[in-house]
C-alpha cells in the first residue's frame, strides 16, 4: 500500500481547453504549478462533475500522465476514474496506478441503482486490482449512494472489509 495520506486540502484541477476545444496543455501545467505552490495534500483530475465525460479515454489518461510527470516529487496526483461497468473501472484504475497516480478516486456508478452489497462488490474488485488507495466519491444525482451502514462498519462491512483500505480508522 502506498504511503499517500490526505491531511489537508485536495484541489480538483479543471482541464482547460483552447477555443478549438482541445486540451490546453500549457494552461494545465500552469494550474498544476499554482497547486504545487498552494500547500495542498494533493490534486485530483480529470474532474468528475465537469470535463471528465467530455474527454476521450486517451485524453483522460494523458491528463493524468501529464499531471504525474509535471508534479513528480512535488504533489500527489489522485486520478479520477468513473465508469458504471466494474471491468472498465478496474482496467482504468490499473492504468492510473501504472501511470504513477498516488491514489484513485471513483464515483458511485451513475447508471444503475445499486444496493450496498452490489456497491461493496464493485469497490472490492477495484481495490483488489490496485495497490494504491481508493477514494470513493459519493456523488450520484438521482441514483445509488453510499449508505451510512456501508461506511460505518455495520453489515455488510466487517473488520476485514475492503472498505477499511479507503481510510477508515480501525475500530476500538
Amino acid at each position: 500500500m502506498s504511503k499517500f495520506q490526505i491531511d489537508g486540502i485536495v484541489s480538483v484541477i479543471p482541464t482547460p481547453f483552447t477555443p478549438a476545444e482541445e486540451i490546453d496543455w500549457a494552461a494545465l501545467r500552469s494550474l498544476l504549478d499554482f497547486a504545487a505552490g498552494a500547500d495542498l495534500s494533493g490534486v485530483c483530475l480529470p474532474a468528475y462533475a465537469s470535463e471528465f465525460y467530455k474527454l476521450s479515454e486517451a485524453e483522460r489518461r494523458e491528463v493524468i500522465v501529464v499531471a504525474v510527470d509535471h508534479l513528480r516529487n512535488k504533489l500527489p496526483v489522485i486520478a479520477q476514474v468513473n465508469y458504471p461497468a466494474t471491468l472498465q473501472a478496474v482496467r482504468s484504475v490499473r492504468q492510473a496506478q501504472e501511470d504513477g497516480a498516488s491514489a484513485v478516486c471513483c464515483a458511485v456508478p451513475r447508471m444503475f441503482s445499486l444496493d450496498d452489497g452490489a456497491l461493496l462488490k464493485h469497490f472490492d474488485r477495484i481495490l483488489q486490482a490496485i495497490d494504491i488507495p481508493l477514494i470513493i466519491q459519493d456523488f450520484n444525482p438521482g441514483g445509488s449512494s453510499v449508505s451510512v451502514s456501508l461506511c460505518c462498519g455495520t453489515p455488510p462491512c466487517s473488520s476485514s472489509s475492503p472498505l477499511r483500505k479507503v481510510g477508515r480508522a480501525p475500530d476500538g
